[in-house]
């Protein structure tokens, strides 16, 4: 029934817009403020799923742990998805948000990101996943409006049950007037056991800043056990 196809939530969750990762440092999720971590906002959600279509949209209310109150983000966010083909996936979102004193910027800022996502399976055992959005900031002094965009291709491969592997691209430029950064990501996770997992993550970045930029090498290792 129709009460099956619609589902309304209100409280502290993760805002709908891109691709839902886990790799909440990588540049989308941390650019647009969008990872399952520090990300999450409180508000009222509608999420709609019927046959192949999947959509979402959130009015968002800020994030209540966060104090005063004038550093929260207050709009919406929202995405459409469309399967079509069962290992193809295409999909938009858009979020346009405000805060009277942004955590980054000094004073008020308007933050907009609007842009596509795309998952597909060419095989079995192979799963890509690419977005890209444009990213707009304004705020009401001058000079401070830029216009830049975020993207990232990941493939997922699975040798063998509970082994994933593979590589990630991401690039990010914050105004298309500067240089962008880069980052390439070599990742093995092992489920090895029924609720627990271990990770590895080899991360080289090429972050560009005012001053010219700056080489990073990043290298993490996980291990999850779940109840």
């Amino acid at each position: 029934g129709r009460q099956e196809e619609l589902l309304l939530r209100a409280g502290r969750m993760n805002v709908p817009f891109g691709i839902r990762s886990v790799e909440h440092t990588m540049f989308p999720r941390m650019t647009t403020r969008t990872d399952t971590n520090t990300g999450q906002q409180h508000g009222v959600s509608l999420d709609y799923h019927r046959g192949p279509v999947r959509a979402s949209l959130m009015g968002i209310a800020g994030n209540y742990q966060l104090s005063p109150d004038r550093f929260r983000s207050r709009g919406y966010a929202g995405l459409f998805e469309i399967a079509l083909q069962p290992t193809l996936a295409v999909g938009a979102s858009s979020m346009v948000t405000h805060a009277a004193a942004d955590l980054l910027l000094s004073g008020p800022a308007w933050r907009q990101a609007h842009g596509g996502f795309v998952r597909y399976s060419p095989v079995r055992l192979a799963v890509v996943n690419a977005e890209w959005d444009f990213l707009h900031t304004s705020q009401s002094f001058p000079g401070t409006t830029s216009f830049g965009g975020v993207g990232m291709v990941n493939v997922d491969l699975e040798p063998i049950q509970g082994l994933h592997l593979g590589p990630t691209f991401e690039v990010l430029a914050r105004d298309f007037g500067d240089e962008p950064s880069y980052g390439l990501w070599a990742s093995a996770w092992w489920f090895f056991f029924s609720h627990a997992d271990v990770r590895f993550d080899a991360i080289g970045q090429r972050l560009a800043g005012p001053g010219g930029a700056a080489h990073v090498v990043t290298g993490i290792l996980q291990l999850h056990v779940y109840l």
